[in-house]
């Protein structure tokens, strides 16, 4: 067909293919107000002919002003013997050809694309049979069928799950260096800082505040919240009692509550110090008091006095601990039996060998999560169900295309398919459209299923749309002896017409059953292959049938 001409269609497509674009041209047969019309016209003087005989093509148009008649080609089949001029007669233009086949079989002269003072038409296509050649088989040698050839693997196919388990792998990798490269960082932090005792990180400081002469310059206020904040860390790690956020008053009361709680034995006038010490410190912060020189240095000195007090308290304490410590752990020994070898192995070697196991545990994990969820798919990929096996599964009901959608149950959910390329002024009148498939080879089952909405200026014909699937399954050089019955049907209101028949693919025998559903200007169509002799296959084909609804949602 010349007005399909920009329609990139391969000559030598597959099943699954071959569905997609009868689907979606059956729809562009539903143009008849702007694509057919009586002003072009079109015929040959023989429909049959044997090979090598030629025959006439004549076009007619009716009118003279303003026409382009494009060159015939793309003739699948049949040759331009001679190219005869224009002519007119009584405002009548005619163009002919003088065709001929050298093949035998049953060829299309497509449908031309004529224009008319700016206005396309499209004329009728003809079949032309071309009958062979009476052969002697006495005398000719004969030769089997050739086997039927199955589509090679290419790296397509397995390219989705190769991306996959390449991430997998990148994953588990980063995984491996991250947990290494954290727990080396740790060790090291903990290396370079060491724990320095609280006392004499306090005497420390002490020395570090003298160093800095702030009293000395003035800055008395500055002074006092430098030694405050040097007793309070000494009392929160030592005594350990929270100093944060603490008033005076709580300070010496935790102190206190500590002292009598663990039995340290502080004196009272250590508690005296204290108490005066922090008083001093808040007149200056808060009151704005301003002591003498004197009266600083005694405050710095009963300060250092308040920590030197304190500390042999806390250490006899935590040698009390200790000791008390050492003892549970003797009287442990004794009652559980004898460690274990692993035991005796240093704490280095154990997490160096608790870190191996998590790797591994981790490894171990990821592996089995790529293989739940890939190995499945590439399995089902390689090795496909059987037509038993997808009868039997469960299976996948969902709505595809525009309003009206069409919902269906299938054995596997059908997979979106890229728009094709139509011409401008057909995909102009397509307002929405989609294209759904699923192929399974061991069980030769093919599902196509298109939906499509149109222009409300659009005259549709639901038979146009079947007769033009038809034509255009039957120009499919691989398919032979094509058979078809059509029936009408209804679907929750919307009309339609269901056509069952068979056919030979690359000489496979094949069943097929094409549902097409019209709602003013929505076309839904739906075609389902599978194996003639295939009783499965046949009743998966019956099930989606069967279960075939219509929406008025819009579902994509």
């Amino acid at each position: 067909m010349t007005f399909f001409q920009n329609i990139n269609i391969p000559k030598h497509i597959n099943l699954k293919q071959g569905l997609k674009y009868v689907v979606l041209l059956s729809s562009l047969y539903l143009f008849p107000f702007t694509i057919f019309a009586q002003k072009v016209r079109v015929k040959a003087d023989t429909t049959n002919i044997r090979i090598g005989e030629q025959f006439e093509y004549q076009i007619t148009v009716g009118d003279t002003a303003n026409v382009i008649i494009p060159k015939l080609e793309s003739i699948t089949g049949l040759e331009i013997v001679e190219d005869l001029p224009l002519d007119t007669v009584k405002n009548n233009l005619f163009k002919k050809y003088i065709l001929t086949g050298f093949d035998s079989g049953a060829f299309y002269i497509p449908s031309q694309q004529i224009f008319i003072r700016n206005r396309a038409y499209i004329t009728d296509s003809i079949l032309i049979n071309v009958a062979t050649v009476a052969v002697d088989t006495l005398q000719q040698k004969m030769f089997p069928i050739k086997s039927i050839q199955s589509e090679p693997w290419v790296f397509n196919d397995f390219k989705p799950y190769l991306i996959w388990v390449v991430l997998g792998i990148l994953l588990i990798a980063a995984l491996i260096i991250y947990l290494r490269t954290r727990k080396k960082k740790e060790s090291l932090e903990k290396a370079v800082i060491p724990t320095i005792p609280a006392f004499e990180e306090a005497i420390a400081k002490l020395k570090e505040l003298d160093e800095k002469l702030l009293w000395q310059n003035n800055r008395i206020k500055e002074y006092y919240t430098e030694l405050t904040e040097i007793l309070q860390n000494y009392l929160g790690k030592d005594v350990e009692i929270p100093t944060q956020e603490l008033t005076s008053s709580e300070i010496i009361e935790l102190v206190k509550t500590q002292n009598k709680t663990r039995h340290l034995e502080i004196e009272q006038h250590t508690f005296k110090n204290l108490h005066l010490v922090l008083k001093n410190a808040d007149l200056v912060k808060f009151a704005k008091s301003k002591p003498l020189s004197h009266e600083i240095e005694v405050d710095r000195k009963l300060t250092e006095n308040i920590i030197s007090n304190i500390q042999p308290k806390i250490k006899a304490y935590k040698a009390i601990i200790a000791k008390e410590q050492e003892i549970l752990t003797k009287q442990e020994e004794t009652v559980t039996p004898q460690k274990t070898s692993l035991e005796t192995v240093s704490p280095s070697v154990l997490r160096k060998v608790d870190r191996k196991k998590t790797v591994r545990i981790i490894i171990a994990i990821a592996t089995v999560i790529l293989a739940v969820n890939f190995v499945p798919k590439m399995i089902n990929h390689l090795i496909p169900l059987s037509s038993e096996g997808l009868l039997k599964k469960a299976w996948v009901t969902k709505t595809y295309g525009v309003a009206p959608s069409i919902t269906i149950s299938t054995p596997v959910e059908l997979t979106k398919q890229p728009d094709l390329d139509i011409p401008d002024n057909i995909k102009n009148l397509i307002i929405s459209s989609g294209n759904y498939s699923y192929s399974n080879k061991r069980a030769s089952l093919e599902i196509a299923l298109t939906t499509n909405s149109f222009d409300s200026s659009v005259q549709t014909s639901l038979d146009n749309a079947v007769s033009g699937a038809q034509r255009e399954l039957s120009q499919d050089l691989e398919v032979t002896d094509l058979t078809s019955q059509i029936e009408v049907i209804d679907i929750d209101g919307v009309s339609g017409k269901k056509v069952t028949g068979t056919l030979k693919k690359k000489g496979t025998p094949l069943v097929y059953t094409s549902i097409f559903l019209l709602d003013k200007n929505k076309l839904g169509v739906i075609i389902l292959t599978s194996l003639k002799d295939d009783i499965a296959a046949q009743n998966i084909v019956e099930k989606i049938v069967n279960s075939i609804k219509i929406d008025s949602a819009y579902v994509e």
